[in-house]
């Protein structure tokens, strides 16, 4: 979410007012949500009926596949 909400308002405002700390903002929102990207794409060619639970332990996920019986 924050990719497609924060990542334009920043590069918006970067056009209209140009400067190092706009770039910045705008660099540093875009870093953030690499990590999700990543983690969608990883996600993508798995069944649809899978469970996603965020684990919390550590940084990732664990991915539990339904029994279709």
């Amino acid at each position: 979410m924050p990719l497609w909400v924060t990542v334009p308002i920043f590069v918006t405002i970067l056009v209209l007012h140009p400067s190092t700390w706009t770039a910045l903002l705008a660099a540093l929102s875009l870093s953030g949500c690499i990590g999700d990207v990543w983690l969608y794409k990883k996600l993508i060619p798995m069944k649809e009926n899978n469970l996603v639970w965020d684990c919390p332990n550590e940084a990732g996920c664990d991915v539990i596949e339904k029994d279709e019986s």
